[in-house]
């Protein structure tokens, strides 16, 4: 399939830059002004700098009372603080520091927005150089179709870590590649805030036998949890299971596991199928396509991460390497499935969060994710003409 003419990319990437410096404004605005969810993870961060375990405190229901029978929130709020929710593990307190050490919320809100569109600026030049051809307009289409994500608007904008995550993991592999396994293996710990995001990523380091990489990782992570004990007065295991109990709080908002669910099956069981079988399919896919390229892999993982348990929209962003492996299918390879793939999956990632709430969309967006694989996958079947080892 010949490339489509120059003024069609031209086009297509000038709206793009359009739809994403609206999304980009309004998030930036959010994220200087509320970051609703950054107040929330500042505030146990806090918490923690003053030696109390985050998913322990409680707000008293009148002054001077006692917690709730046989509730795990035995810690008094702070007044000045307030709500702590928690459910983060151990180490991401540790990491947390170092996103949220101002003292003052305002300073602290405007240093991780700040952060964050470092972040962002960071993605769209990996994006354009993904896409870079002789034709000057694939890179920046790619790196368009990458701002135009309204969930990176929602990151932005309740400060979330998504793109800390997607920054993070990128890194990681580009040092792992340089057998920089010390400086990747502190990267995918740093990435590992966030485990829903980042857990699943940690499969193409495995089936890559990446051993020293993803030793230094889990040495990261037993390290600044076993340096937390101390300060917040809880174990690690202590902390993992109010983690877990936490974390069932969201699950009937932000779904898992759709069919799991509606067939009635309780929150809990519902997020250990879904993260098994999930976690299962995504591990065989990475074996058989073992010698696809990294980005495919990351694709793969990313699909994975956004099925295997629950989610809001802003953390459809993990999402873009699928979309940017079709992307480069598309215009570094001419493949019209390729570019099928990568405006199916711009459609299930470029309208508005209000849009992407809706339950019908929603339902087209699975469908469109698990097509949009699919699509990916037949492109790269091992030992086919179709199969491409492009490096991320």
């Amino acid at each position: 399939m010949s490339a489509p003419r120059p003024w069609l990319l031209a086009c297509a990437t000038v709206a793009l830059f359009l739809a994403g410096s609206a999304y980009s404004a309004r998030g930036a605005y959010f994220a200087l002004t509320s970051a609703a969810d950054y107040q929330l993870r500042w505030t146990e961060q806090q918490y923690v700098f003053r030696g109390k375990n985050p998913s322990a405190i409680y707000v008293p229901r009148y002054p001077g009372a006692p917690p709730r029978d046989g509730s795990h929130r035995t810690v008094l709020s702070d007044p000045d603080l307030g709500i702590s929710i928690g459910g983060y593990p151990p180490w991401a307190y540790a990491t947390g520091a170092l996103f949220a050490w101002p003292s003052n919320r305002t300073a602290a809100r405007w240093y991780f927005a700040a952060l964050n569109f470092g972040f962002l600026l960071f993605l769209l030049r990996w994006a354009q150089r993904l896409g870079k051809t002789d034709d000057p307009w694939t890179g920046w289409l790619l790196a368009g179709a990458v701002l135009a994500t309204s969930s990176i608007c929602t990151t932005l904008g309740l400060g979330q870590y998504g793109l800390l995550v997607l920054v993070a993991v990128i890194g990681a592999y580009a040092l792992d590649q340089r057998s920089r396994w010390g400086a990747a293996g502190l990267l995918m710990g740093i990435a590992l805030i966030k485990v829903i995001l980042a857990g699943p990523f940690l499969l193409p380091f495995l089936v890559r036998k990446r051993w020293k990489t993803l030793l230094t990782t889990a040495a990261f992570l037993g390290v600044t949890s076993l340096v937390l004990w101390p300060i917040v007065d809880t174990s690690p295991l202590t902390m993992m299971r109010q983690m877990v109990s936490a974390s069932m709080f969201f699950v009937p908002e932000h779904n898992v596991g759709p069919a799991v669910a509606k067939d009635g099956a309780g929150a809990g069981d519902a997020v250990l199928v879904t993260a098994v079988v999930t976690t299962a399919a995504a591990m065989l896919l990475l074996l058989v396509w073992i010698t696809a390229s990294v980005l495919t892999h990351f694709a793969i993982a990313g699909v994975a991460a956004r099925m295997w348990t629950y989610h809001s929209h802003y953390d459809n962003l993990i999402l873009i390497f699928l979309l940017l492996a079709l992307g480069v299918q598309a215009v570094r390879h001419h493949r019209w499935l390729g570019w099928f793939g990568f405006v199916l999956m711009g459609f299930s990632l470029w309208p508005p969060a209000r849009i992407a709430e809706l339950a019908a969309f929603q339902d087209f967006q699975w469908a469109a994710w698990v097509a949009s694989l699919g699509l990916l996958l037949f492109l790269e079947w091992p030992g086919s003409r179709r199969s491409q080892n492009d490096l991320a």
